[in-house]
């Protein structure tokens, strides 16, 4: 809140006496006393020449937006935030930290632009849940080595940001969908394709490209922390989890590496919790699953009640919502190469 600037101010008092009244001399005496009277009591304060100048060049302090931290979330798809960084993601939210989340791949399984808005707008639901303001945003286009990257800040909370750049996802391997001549993420780390070209045509990208664009997310967000998904686990053996995830994690810790200021990098588990141990508390998990229910009426191809995300029929939702894990991480910046914790697969 503005603190109200106060200033004294001298008040003159014109005193009208009948002069057959009061004689000159006692008035005048009378309002020496008066003035002396008044000084005496405070009422009177005629700031310093030095106070008058210092209350009209000293700026008002100013607190920074990220005073309490920023966090940065590199992601594939739209729900992979909310799904296995959840709680850490909403904590950061209730400790009043900026977070900014990037998803680089579409989303979308050949359905089409549309399909991908609606998952997006999912994405922005979430985040004005957890932030607990309404779902309004601000649309922007903002320039990361030279690329477009269309971004939205919540409007009456812009420490939040979401970034989607819509890079054709892949059906869960290498393979990819006919409407987007077939790309993936996997095939370009592979180098079995030159580049990718953004769902909506807005952008294409090599690998040295896309490192570079994402290298230079981070370098404008300045995170002390960024958080992606598993790099421990290498192309061609899964692990039960989705290429689009590895793949992602592989380019942010390659951008990563070209970041030459202090903060850490964390590496999230993805499908494969379903059958780890249940690690949430019970509040926790209704948090979780609450967040996933402002998610998932934008988004037609998952489940969108209690009912339908305990369905046995190999749906995992539920599983997820009880868990979150870590795979690692990794202090930044690299002054003496790639630690060895992170995969020689991805290095």
């Amino acid at each position: 809140m503005p603190t109200k600037k106060l200033t004294a101010k001298v008040r003159f008092f014109h005193a009208i006496t009948p002069k057959k009244l009061v004689k000159p001399l006692a008035l005048f005496t009378l309002a020496i006393a008066a003035v002396a009277a008044i000084a005496t009591l405070g009422i009177i304060t005629e700031p310093s020449a030095s106070k008058k100048n210092d209350a009209q060049t000293t700026p008002k302090p100013v607190t920074p937006l990220c005073f309490r931290g920023v966090s940065l979330n590199i992601v594939a798809h739209e729900d992979d935030d909310i799904l296995f960084m959840n709680p850490d993601i909403q904590q950061d939210i209730y400790d009043g930290r900026c977070v900014t989340t990037v998803f680089v791949a579409s989303g979308d399984p050949g359905l089409g632009l549309d399909y991908i808005k609606s998952r997006e707008a999912g994405a922005r639901a979430a985040y004005a849940f957890m932030s607990g303001e309404p779902n309004k945003w601000i649309e922007s286009t903002r320039l990361y080595d030279g690329r477009s990257i269309e971004t939205y800040s919540l409007d009456n909370y812009p420490k939040i940001r979401l970034m989607f750049m819509r890079l054709p996802n892949s059906d869960g391997g290498a393979d990819g969908f006919s409407l987007y001549s077939n790309q993936t993420l996997e095939r370009l780390r592979q180098d079995k394709i030159s580049q990718v070209e953004a769902a909506d045509g807005t952008a294409t990208y090599t690998s040295s490209d896309l490192v570079a664009t994402l290298a230079s997310i981070i370098q404008k967000v300045h995170p002390d922390t960024v958080r992606t998904q598993d790099f421990t686990i290498a192309f061609g053996n899964t692990a039960g989890d989705h290429s689009d995830h590895l793949a992602v994690a592989d380019y942010t810790i390659d951008a990563n590496e070209l970041v030459s200021y202090p903060h850490v990098l964390i590496g999230y588990k993805d499908y494969p919790i379903a059958s780890f141990p249940v690690n949430l508390a019970p509040a926790q998990i209704k948090r979780k699953e609450s967040i996933w229910f402002a998610y998932s009426p934008n988004d037609k191809e998952v489940c969108d009640t209690i009912e339908m995300c305990k369905d046995t029929k190999g749906n995992t939702y539920y599983q997820w919502f009880y868990r979150e894990y870590t795979v690692g991480t990794i202090p930044s910046y690299y002054s003496v190469g790639v630690p060895a914790n992170v995969p020689a697969s991805i290095r």
